[in-house]
C-alpha cells in the first residue's frame, strides 16, 4: 500500500468510528433518559468518543502490519501470527496512554486509574483490533485475487503471442519450405533421414500449438528445444554441433513455456550463421541454491556489432518480468574467449506432480 492509501484507511477508520460513537451515544443516552438513570453526560460523551477515536488511531498501523506480516498461504503464518498478537497486546496500553490524559483534559476529572482502565477494557479493545486485522486481511485477499487475475490475463496474452512468435519467427514459411525441400532431396539419398526430419517438423508444430500453460517442467522445455534443434541441424548440416548439460536437480524446475527456443534461435542466427565453417552451441541448465540458471552459448563473433534483440528475446524478457518480476534476469554478453551467450536466471520452483 502507498502512503495515500494509508491516509484513506485512516480517514475511513475515523469516519466509521465517528458513526459508531454518535449512534452508540444517542441510543445509550435515550435509554438512560427513559429509565431515569442518572449520568454525567459530558463524561460519558468524552469517554465514548475518545474510546472510538483512539481505536481509529491504530487502523493504519494494523493495516501496515497485515501488509508486512500477512497470514497468507505463502507467508510464515506462526511467526506472523505471533507478531500480530504481540502488536495487539502492545497497542492496548498505548491506546490508553493517549486516551487517559485526553479524558482528564476534556472533563477535568481524574477518573479511574490508568492500569485499572487498561485491565477493564483490554478484552473488548483486543476484539476491536482483531476485527480490524480481519478486515485488513479480507481487503488484502481480494486485492491479491484481483492482481493475480490481472497477471494471469496478461500471461495468457503473452503466451498466445509467444506461440504466434514461434510459428511466425522460428517456423517462417521460407524455413518450412526449405525444410520440405531438403526432405525432398533427402528422400533420394536417405529416406530414413528425410522421414526423421519431417517427423521432427511435425512434432515441433504440434507441440507449439499444444503448449498452453504459462510454465512447464524444464525437461519438457528441453524436449521442445530438441525438436527445434533436430530440424535446424538439417539446415546447418555438419556445420552445427550442439551440447546440452542439464543438472538432474534442475530437470523438474518450472520454466516459462517457449523461453529456450528464442535463445537458441539468437545463437544460430547471430552466431553460427555469421561465422565461416562449423560452429557450436552449448546449452547449460543448473540449480544455484534458490535460482535456476540457463545459459545458451555459441562460438560466433559475439554480441558487438550484432543486430538488436528481435521479437523472440524481447518477448521472452517481458514474460520473465511478468512471471517473476525483479527476481528474473536475461542478459546477452560476449565471452572472454570469443562467442556470445544468453544467460537467464529465474527463481527455482519445482513442479509438484498431481
Amino acid at each position: 500500500m502507498r502512503a495515500r492509501d494509508y491516509a484513506k484507511v485512516t480517514l475511513a477508520g475515523f469516519a466509521i468510528y465517528t458513526a459508531i460513537a454518535v449512534l452508540g451515544t444517542i441510543s445509550t443516552l435515550m435509554y438512560w433518559k427513559q429509565a431515569h438513570y442518572p449520568v454525567d453526560v459530558d463524561a460519558f460523551i468524552a469517554n465514548r468518543f475518545l474510546e472510538q477515536y483512539t481505536c481509529a488511531l491504530f487502523v493504519a498501523p494494523l493495516f501496515w502490519l497485515v501488509e508486512r506480516y500477512p497470514l497468507m498461504a505463502a507467508a510464515p503464518r506462526r511467526r506472523n501470527a505471533a507478531i500480530l498478537l504481540l502488536a495487539v497486546v502492545g497497542f492496548i496500553p498505548i491506546k490508553y496512554a493517549v486516551m487517559v490524559p485526553l479524558y482528564r483534559l476534556w472533563t477535568g476529572s481524574w477518573g479511574t486509574g490508568y492500569w485499572l482502565t487498561v485491565l477493564d477494557n483490554a478484552v473488548p479493545v483486543a476484539f476491536d483490533f482483531f476485527a480490524i486485522l480481519g478486515v485488513a486481511h479480507a481487503l488484502r485477499y481480494y486485492r491479491d485475487v484481483g492482481e493475480r487475475e490481472r497477471v494471469a490475463a496478461e500471461l495468457r496474452t503473452q503466451l498466445v503471442q509467444a506461440r504466434l512468435d514461434v510459428l511466425r519467427g522460428q517456423l517462417q514459411p521460407h524455413f518450412i519450405f526449405n525444410s520440405l525441400n531438403a526432405a525432398a532431396t533427402l528422400v533420394h539419398e536417405d529416406a530414413d533421414a528425410a522421414d526423421r526430419m519431417l517427423t521432427q517438423l511435425g512434432e515441433l508444430l504440434r507441440m507449439s500449438v499444444d503448449r498452453t500453460q504459462p510454465e512447464i517442467k524444464l525437461s519438457e522445455e528441453m524436449e521442445l528445444a530438441d525438436r527445434y534443434l533436430g530440424v535446424m541441424r538439417h539446415r546447418f548440416s555438419d556445420r552445427l554441433t550442439v551440447a546440452c548439460s542439464v543438472d538432474d536437480t534442475a530437470r523438474n524446475a518450472l520454466v516459462p513455456t517457449f523461453f529456450i527456443q528464442p535463445l537458441i534461435e539468437n545463437a544460430l542466427e547471430h552466431g553460427i550463421a555469421r561465422r565461416p565453417g562449423p560452429g557450436r552451441v552449448d546449452i547449460v541448465a543448473r540449480r544455484d541454491n534458490g535460482t535456476l540458471e540457463v545459459v545458451v552459448a555459441d562460438d560466433g563473433p559475439g554480441v558487438a556489432g550484432a543486430p538488436p534483440p528481435g521479437i523472440g528475446l524481447t518477448n521472452t524478457r517481458a514474460r520473465l518480468h511478468q512471471l517473476y518480476g525483479g527476481e528474473s534476469a536475461l542478459r546477452l554478453e560476449t565471452m572472454p574467449g570469443g562467442g556470445a551467450r544468453a544467460i537467464v536466471r529465474i527463481p527455482f520452483r519445482e513442479c509438484i506432480e498431481s
